[in-house]
């Protein structure tokens, strides 16, 4: 168990658990699984702010981007031109919301309690969000990177002139 944990590119999924009657966050990372003693929200605000931008500023760009949208994927930070985008399962204010990282996705199907992840480590999960929720989910979370490469090589574009 931790008491802290920074979201990065290893990250893979934050899934809310239990310790001891109080709200934890379940990691799962490339090279370990832990458990971490803050909510998975507060993770997810903490990494924005310390890698360079606020929680709310990141929700903004993606409202901007798909207008009037809940439950919108956010990019968490980027490297080298590489955006590190997270989307909620359910309402990112859900005790129950899981946040997934776009990178960790490598199939999505269709499951009797839900929908079964296979994430890039080849590990299997079973997440409560029907199929068709999350492959939405997905999909809005691939536009966002689509525009934020594009935006990106207006930028590089436009610094040559």
């Amino acid at each position: 168990m931790k008491s802290n944990y920074l979201i990065s590119f290893d990250t893979l999924l934050i899934t809310p658990t239990l310790v001891e009657g109080k709200l934890a966050s379940q990691i799962i990372d490339k090279n370990l699984e832990c458990v971490v003693l803050r909510k998975p929200l507060y993770l997810i605000r903490k990494s924005c702010l310390t890698l360079g931008l606020s929680y709310e500023m990141a929700r903004k760009n993606a409202k901007n981007f798909f207008s009037n949208q809940h439950k919108l994927p956010i990019v968490i930070s980027h490297q080298y031109g590489m955006p590190c985008i997270f989307f909620p399962t359910l309402s990112p204010s859900s005790p129950h919301n899981s946040w997934v990282g776009l990178h960790a996705v490598k199939r999505i199907d269709p499951s009797p309690e839900g929908c079964a992840l296979t994430l890039t480590t080849n590990q299997q999960l079973t997440l409560d969000i029907s199929y068709t929720t999350m492959l939405k989910q997905y999909a809005n979370a691939t536009l966002l990177y689509r525009h934020f490469k594009k935006e990106q090589q207006v930028l590089v574009h436009e610094a040559f002139f």
